[in-house]
């Protein structure tokens, strides 16, 4: 059962790698500090314009993927200065970048969203308007008819 820390709101029409950054951060540092054991991300993944769904990620700690397997042969890796400094490096600029790559799969989300529901609202307005167009041009030519047989009827009464 996971019970969100913190939220974050305000800023998904844009978001900004600043933001990410600042997520980033204050997850990790809590990671450190042993405040939480485990930092999940939950965001909207855009499949397409018609198509998004939930997604939650572990962040932190990070694990193999599933599927990988740890057994078989591997290639060796020659890492300079040590592979302590390069993961130092990278893996800062992995979560700024795994956070903000989330941040814009919502945006992209809630866009694809709003186009969607635009493009329906706009279909059933004019669905609508069809058909209070035949409506109204029923009454109209129901009023016509009614004036045509008064005059006719005014006219046949006079002879």
């Amino acid at each position: 059962h996971l019970v969100p820390e913190k939220k974050w709101s305000g800023f998904s029409a844009k978001p900004q790698f600043s933001h990410a950054q600042q997520i980033a951060h204050l997850a990790t540092q809590k990671f450190l500090d042993g405040e939480v054991d485990e930092v999940y991300v939950i965001y909207t993944h855009f499949k397409s314009a018609l198509s998004q769904d939930t997604r939650i990620v572990k962040m932190l700690p990070i694990t193999q993927k599933e599927g990988q397997q740890e057994g078989g042969p591997r290639e060796e890796y020659l890492f300079a200065p040590d592979p302590k400094l390069v993961l130092d490096a990278l893996l800062p600029q992995y979560l700024d970048l795994f956070i903000y790559n989330s941040l814009l799969q919502s945006a992209a989300s809630e866009l694809g969203a709003r186009m969607t529901a635009m493009t329906s609202a706009t279909d059933n307005a004019g669905e609508l308007i069809d058909k209070l167009t035949v409506t109204y041009n029923k009454v109209r030519q129901a009023g016509i008819t009614n004036e045509l047989t008064e005059i006719v009827s005014g006219a046949n009464a006079l002879q």
